[in-house]
This record gives structure tokens, C-alpha cells and sequence, in this order.
């Protein structure tokens, strides 16, 4: 049988962690590509990842975003969890009561209220749309405490405020291969 060919778009601390995740995996079944992708470099990873016979992609971020908006071809999207926000969250009230979690396009789905008021800190997700608009959001939130991924974390710094990473973890991106096998799966059906 043809093994099921995923390819993973991940960039700085992601590509590190999903590597690990690649290695937990012990499935004859699969081969998952991961790629270091950029926004920049987006549309030719994809296409010669698709050239090569990539049967489902995985993503996260605003990375996900992009791709849905420019192709029709099988994506999974890989997020952090619940779990992986509480503990970001932990870490920052160490530092303020005042969080902001950064999301590019749209909102948390989930509601992070009861973390906070156990915590006793606010939390304000703070959505953008433009690169040139978060600098301004973050400032107007009065957050002093930023948890994102990079690009967040960057413009955080930048503005003398404190940023944390949010990745999703090892398991959750394991989880996410398999879920991408069974896509696959059913594509080939």
C-alpha cells in the first residue's frame, strides 16, 4: 500500500516541536513532510509540496488562514489546546494580571473567563487583521502581558511589553497526523 503523504506548514518553534511529534510517531502507513513555511513563501511550498503528493496539508495560525483563502485542497488546522493556553496563561500571570492572547483573524473558541478569574487576571483576545494593526491593539488593550506565536511575540517586544509563545503540544500535534491519515484515508476511498 502507498503510504498516506502528509505535509506539515510550520515555521520557528513549531517545525521544532512538530520534528518531535514526527519522531513519537510508529505508523508504516504515513510519511509526514514538515516544512519550514513563511508567509512569503506560502504559495511555492504548496505547490511543490502538491507536485510531490501531498494528500493533506496541516497548519495553524494564520498560516491556516492564508492557505483556505488561496487553495481547495485537503487542510488540516492544528491549534493549541485549551490545555496549552492555561498553562501560557499560568506563566504570564505570573508577570501581570493584564493578558492579552493574540489571534489573527478570529476569535478563541473557547472561553478562557474561568481560567482568569481563578488566576485573578484579565483576559482580552485581542483579533487582527493586518500586521500594521496589532502594534496599535496591543497598546489600545492596555494588556502588558502578550501570549501568541511568533510574529505576536515579536510586536509585543517591540512595544516593551512582555510576550509569550502559544504552541500546541507534541500530543496534540500527533493527534492532529492521525487525523490527517484518516482524511486521507477517506479521500482515497
Amino acid at each position: 500500500m502507498k503510504k498516506y503523504k502528509i505535509c506539515c506548514l510550520t515555521y520557528s518553534k513549531l517545525y521544532d516541536i512538530t520534528e518531535k511529534a514526527i519522531s513519537l510517531l510508529n505508523d508504516e502507513e504515513i510519511e509526514v513532510i514538515n516544512v519550514q513555511c513563511r508567509h512569503n513563501h506560502i504559495y511555492d511550498t504548496v505547490k511543490q509540496q502538491n507536485n510531490n503528493g501531498t494528500e493533506v496539508f496541516i497548519a495553524g495560525g494564520s498560516t491556516l488562514v492564508i492557505f483556505k483563502d488561496s487553495y481547495d485542497l485537503p487542510i488540516i488546522p492544528i491549534e493549541p489546546s485549551y490545555l496549552d493556553y492555561i498553562e501560557c496563561i499560568n506563566k504570564a500571570s505570573r508577570i501581570s494580571n493584564h493578558i492579552a492572547i493574540v489571534t489573527y483573524l478570529t476569535p478563541l473558541d473557547f472561553d478562557l473567563s474561568l481560567i482568569g478569574n481563578l488566576l485573578n487576571v484579565q483576559i482580552t483576545n485581542v483579533v487582527y487583521e493586518y500586521s500594521y494593526d496589532l502594534s496599535n491593539k496591543l497598546l489600545e488593550s492596555g494588556c502588558k502581558v502578550v501570549i501568541g506565536t511568533s510574529f505576536a511575540v515579536e510586536i509585543s517586544l517591540n512595544l516593551n511589553l512582555s510576550g509569550l509563545l502559544v504552541y500546541p503540544g507534541e500530543d496534540v500535534i500527533v493527534k492532529t497526523i492521525y487525523t490527517a491519515k484518516s482524511f486521507a484515508r477517506e479521500i482515497r476511498k
